[in-house]
């Protein structure tokens, strides 16, 4: 029948994996529901089935197979929510109660089948479903008593009620703890899942970080230039700004290590600030800096690097007592260069910038 076809929404990671999960048992719960109904028809045609069940058998095999069709291939697989499972397992009852009024009723020997309905309900995502389908599944004991009555005498009409209605409890017990502690696993995986992937990112994220300014490292500029060259190769030009800030020595000799981190800290925002979305900054690391243009040429790198010289210029560093500055190199990938060279392009133009700037004091 149907097994915990309810509809997921996935928003993280663990959520993904339910609805994969989902989508599994779906395609399942279709499966078994045809396997069942071709048993049946295999059932209905084979020799050692009764002639005077046979009608019986039949005609549950198609109304189970037409309803089946209709189940998973008409309606949305997002309907009715979480109570999917619970409907469709009430929407089944007159196959089991097919079955077993026209193949003896209450001393049919399909008795077994009834209460698949039932263990369906083990993938419910409540378990009261299963107590309710144990319910309606008790009705509909007591309607094909009704039915299939016969001339058969009312006391043992009763006995053979009272006794399935026993067994009936009992698979419902079993069906209810069972769908529970499954349920439970299934949480326990859902939140381990979920707390591997958050301690997955966290760890990725402190390979990539630079902790003191919260940029990218170069181990992460290293597998982004890799990109870069990749997509250059097939025509989408990229620049790197080589960044270095002035006299970081001097600042941490006569502040302090604590002044100097500040000053880092406060460039590592304002490169943030000033870059746009599709720029990655990057800490080298001391007073270093890389600025990663993809699609940006050499000379719209360079009005980007005065534009971060600015604001850098331009910021309120009264708290150390002083100005700050940085110089800024540009440089755009050419032909046949790796990521590497192209930085080190760009540190050349840096290293000219920071001659020129000694020799004007």
């Amino acid at each position: 029948m149907m097994i915990g076809d309810q509809p997921v929404h996935p928003s993280t990671e663990s959520a993904r994996e339910s609805a994969a999960y989902a989508a599994r048992i779906r395609r399942t719960n279709e499966r078994l529901a045809l396997a069942v109904a071709g048993l049946f028809a295999v059932t209905g045609v084979l020799p050692i089935t009764q002639q005077e069940n046979r009608p019986g058998v039949l005609w549950a095999a198609l109304l189970l197979f037409l309803f089946t069709l209709g189940w998973f291939h008409l309606l949305s697989p997002t309907a009715l929510g979480d109570r999917r499972v619970l409907i469709f397992v009430v929407l089944a009852q007159p196959v089991v109660i097919v079955l077993l009024t026209l193949t003896g009723g209450n001393a049919s020997p399909y008795f077994p089948y009834f209460l698949l309905p039932v263990l369906a309900t083990i993938y419910s995502p409540r378990t009261r479903h299963t107590l309710v389908i144990g319910l309606v599944s008790a009705a509909s004991l007591l309607m094909v008593a009704i039915l299939a009555q016969g001339n058969d005498a009312l006391p043992l009409v009763a006995e053979r009620l009272v006794t399935q209605l026993l067994q009936l409890l009992a698979f419902v017990l079993f069906t209810a703890f069972a769908g529970r502690a499954l349920r439970d696993a299934r949480r326990a995986i859902t939140a381990r899942a979920e707390e591997l992937a958050d301690e997955r990112t966290s760890a990725m994220k402190l390979a990539f970080t630079d902790t003191l300014t919260g940029l990218y490292n170069r181990r992460y500029a290293d597998d982004l230039l890799t990109r870069l060259v990749s997509e250059a190769a097939r025509g989408r030009a990229f620049s790197v700004l080589a960044l270095d800030l002035d006299g970081l020595k001097r600042l941490n000799d006569t502040l302090g290590h604590a002044a100097g981190d500040r000053v880092l800290a406060r460039i590592g925002e304002l490169l943030r600030l000033q870059l746009r979305g599709a720029d990655v900054p990057i800490r080298v690391g001391g007073d270093e800096f890389l600025a990663l243009l993809p699609g940006t040429r050499e000379d719209q790198a360079k009005v980007v690097g005065e534009r971060l010289r600015a604001a850098v210029r331009d910021n309120d560093w009264s708290a150390i007592g002083g100005p700050v500055s940085i110089s800024v190199g540009a440089a755009e990938w050419r032909s046949g260069q790796s990521g590497d060279d192209v930085v080190k392009a760009a540190d050349a133009r840096l290293y000219e910038a920071k001659r020129a700037l000694a020799s004007s004091r």
